[in-house]
């Protein structure tokens, strides 16, 4: 997923502004949504064999509001957040297995943190 969005993100963009500037483009918007849904809805499935429903549902929103605190322009908003999604996955998996508890709670625990340590960022 996040190489699928980082490789086409520019043709992303462009589509979810505008169909018709997007079809002036040359870019096939219905294909590209086709192929983001797709890479989305198999990420979520995976996703929720792992963490479950509600954790899942935090992993794909905690992310984007912690980049967007943190981040100036669009691009660096998405690197952002797969970084912060990807090491928050990381992170979790070993300190739940370091401390014998459950991945998922443990994974947006650490993300959780992320995200209020990005809001104590941007008030200072």
């Amino acid at each position: 997923m996040a190489a699928f969005f980082l490789s086409q993100r520019d043709r992303l963009v462009i589509a979810l502004v505008s169909r018709d500037m997007a079809r002036t483009s040359g870019i096939d918007a219905s294909r590209l949504s086709v192929l983001y849904l797709t890479t989305f809805s198999i990420t979520v499935a995976l996703g929720l064999r792992y963490l479950g429903v509600l954790l899942m549902g935090s992993l794909i929103i905690i992310p984007a509001a912690t980049a967007k605190h943190l981040a100036t322009a669009l691009n660096s908003m998405l690197v952002i957040a797969v970084t912060i999604a990807m090491s928050s996955a990381i992170a979790g998996s070993v300190v739940a297995r370091a401390v014998h508890c459950d991945a998922g709670p443990m994974v947006i625990a650490i993300v959780a943190v992320m995200f209020f340590v990005s809001l104590l960022r941007r008030k200072a």
